[in-house]
């Protein structure tokens, strides 16, 4: 999914949060995207925030 794919670009750059934005929004327009919700789990733990990981 192009989403994924820039977010891929701004983790790369080290933009967590704008990287996060492109999976989440991947997964409201795909919520079966898997690699979007493994994107999302990765960012959130890089961020600490654990549990809020936990449901993807």
């Amino acid at each position: 999914m192009e989403l994924c794919r820039f977010g891929q670009l701004f983790w790369q750059q080290d933009h967590i949060e704008s990287a996060l934005a492109c999976y989440q929004w991947a997964v409201q327009q795909d919520p079966t995207c898997a690699d979007a919700h493994v994107h999302i789990a990765e960012a959130l733990c890089r961020q600490e925030q654990h549990e809020a990981a936990i449901p993807h």
